[in-house]
């Protein structure tokens, strides 16, 4: 089942944020743990070894509330409606 991780991320010191997103690539790093632009498996990307040293850059340079919702799975849904089920 899908996943949303939502993030409102309060910028604290934005020349230490700026080094967040550089030295990874959100896109292929997402895609690796299941999700496209969103994740699926989110404790798996949260504790990967490729995000432990970028977490703490957000860590230090922000504040963030960041919460985990269950997704719809839009295709299933169709598909077992098509079926009749």
């Amino acid at each position: 089942m899908p996943a949303y991780i939502v993030a409102l991320i309060d910028i604290k010191d934005p020349v230490k944020y700026k080094g967040y997103g550089d030295g990874w690539d959100f896109k292929s790093f997402t895609e690796d743990y299941g999700g496209e632009l969103l994740m699926i498996n989110a404790r798996a990307w949260y504790d990967s070894p490729e995000y432990h040293d970028v977490r703490k850059i957000r860590w230090a340079s922000s504040t963030t509330s960041m919460t985990l919702h269950p997704g719809f799975d839009v295709d299933a849904a169709l598909a077992a409606r098509a079926s009749g089920e």
